[in-house]
C-alpha cells in the first residue's frame, strides 16, 4: 500500500455511500455532483460525460423509469 493511501479510504466509502444515497433518492442534481465537472458515466457502450448531461440523463432516467414525483 503507498503511503497515506490509507487516508483515501474513508472519502471513497463517503463517495460511494453518497452515489447509492442519491439514487436511492433520485436526486438528480446531487447524483451529478458525485462526479467531476468533466467526469464520465459508461454503461453498455454509451458514455455521458460532463456535469450537466450527467444531469440531465439522470432526469430523464427518472422521468422514464423511476417514477418520481
Amino acid at each position: 500500500m503507498l503511503d497515506g493511501a490509507w487516508i483515501d479510504k474513508p472519502a471513497i466509502r463517503e463517495l460511494c455511500s453518497r452515489y447509492c444515497q442519491t439514487i436511492d433518492a433520485q436526486d438528480s442534481e446531487g447524483w451529478a455532483q458525485c462526479f467531476l465537472p468533466h467526469g464520465a458515466f459508461e454503461f453498455y457502450g454509451h458514455v455521458v460525460r460532463g456535469y450537466a448531461a450527467l444531469r440531465e440523463y439522470a432526469e430523464r432516467t427518472r422521468a422514464c423509469c423511476g417514477g418520481g414525483t
